[in-house]
């Protein structure tokens, strides 16, 4: 929707195809902070074709006015750029705000947990936690780490390759996953009508590069998904229309991607297929009453032996759902509250808990190990040596 009141509005001088807009921006950011991935090569595209009609303008003939050259240019640079840019900017941060006034009255930071060596009084926060989100939160083997020149290269090519090359694969590297957008591409040399899908696939290349140039976690290729999808049904659409040749190419395409994600099915799909059909066959079977009793059965069970007021601790875990009591995560670089790095000995571990108000604490044993090994021993031990009211659900204690 961002993209298309964005070609929409290329080129016009009403305001409230801006407001609309920005209110899509605003709710893109609302969502999730990474639609700066798209609002940025939108802004890029803006503020191109804000130029371009800011110099034709100058260079059409005077109408006959008694304007001089800098009235016009000023008049021009109002109605044309700056009116257009504040109503697309301001409606943006409008459109955010909610988040960003919370973000202010609960952080003293409205980005936070971002921009913590800027908002200096972020709270809740440890010492060094911005080193801590940007080294650790912001896992160093995603971000790119070649020369400058290294890493505009790579970004490049990671627009054409990043669907036949993943970082990580859940289905053996199999191109399920915007290798038909990336292979209808040609076809925009030859159809017609291609402007505004020009400018689409400018806007989405934009994206791929951003991400390329910042965190390369293929799963926030996602947040492009609907950009790429409606790219290449456009390039398909307009293929079918060049001939027979055209579209035998556009068919195969369409069923090379079909069997490229038909073995996804196999890798991860079938066991989701068969819980819901042995879902749907609990009515017959006569279950229908107890058929969700076992669903996040260890969650819940948990949930149900903590007291109502519990504050617990899930150490090194973020998976909560359906325990229904407070919970404070402990995760160094994705939590400014605990911080095990001042704690000597199991005394002190204790007193930490207490000052923040913990009852209880639930960890996995044996999952993950601690960011620190002094994290390690003084967690491992207060636990094995104190936690001696210990209970077990499935993987949990």
């Amino acid at each position: 929707p961002l993209v298309i009141a964005t070609l929409h509005a290329l080129g016009s001088k009403e305001i409230r195809r801006y407001v609309l807009m920005g209110l899509f921006a605003g709710a893109a950011f609302a969502t999730k902070l990474h639609a700066i991935h798209i609002v940025g090569p939108i802004s890029i595209v803006l503020a191109v074709s804000w130029i371009t009609s800011f110099v034709r303008e100058l260079r059409a003939p005077n109408d006959g006015t008694a304007r001089s050259f800098g009235a016009r240019a000023g008049i021009a640079a109002k109605e044309i750029v700056l009116i257009p840019a504040i109503a697309f900017g301001l409606t943006t941060f409008l459109a955010l705000s909610p988040h960003l006034i919370r973000n202010t009255i609960f952080h003293a930071n409205p980005v936070y947990p971002f921009g913590l060596a800027v908002f200096k009084h972020s709270h809740p926060t440890v010492p060094g936690a911005d080193f801590l989100f940007e080294y650790l939160f912001k896992d160093w083997k995603w971000r790119p780490h070649g020369t400058p020149f290294v890493n505009v290269r790579d970004a490049v090519a990671l627009f054409f390759s990043f669907s036949f090359d993943p970082h990580y694969s859940f289905t053996k590297s199999v191109p399920s996953f915007g290798s038909l957008f990336t292979l209808s591409l040609p076809f925009l040399f030859f159809v017609r009508g291609r402007k505004p899908i020009a400018i689409a696939t400018s806007i989405a290349f934009g994206a791929v590069f951003f991400w390329a140039m910042t965190f390369r976690v293929d799963r926030h290729l996602q947040a492009f998904v609907p950009l790429m999808a409606a790219i290449a049904a456009a390039l398909l659409v307009r293929a079918w229309e060049l001939g027979v040749a055209a579209k035998v190419g556009a068919a195969a395409l369409v069923v090379a991607q079909i069997a490229w994600s038909a073995d996804a099915l196999d890798y991860s799909g079938y066991k989701k297929i068969v819980a819901s059909l042995d879902l749907i066959k609990t009515t017959y079977d006569g279950r229908g009453k107890t058929r969700f009793d076992g669903y996040r059965r260890s969650f819940l069970d948990i949930g149900a032996a903590l007291p109502k007021d519990a504050v617990v601790v899930l150490h090194h875990h973020r998976p909560q759902l359906g325990i229904d009591r407070t919970i404070l995560m402990d995760w160094a670089g994705q939590q400014g509250l605990v911080d095990y790095r001042p704690i000597h000995n199991p005394r002190e571990l204790y007193e930490l808990y207490r000052r923040l108000g913990v009852t209880h604490l639930i960890y996995l044993p044996a999952e993950r190990e601690a960011p620190s090994k002094q994290e390690e021993v003084i967690f491992d031990t207060f636990v094995k040596r104190y936690a001696v009211d210990a209970k077990r659900f499935g993987s949990y204690e």
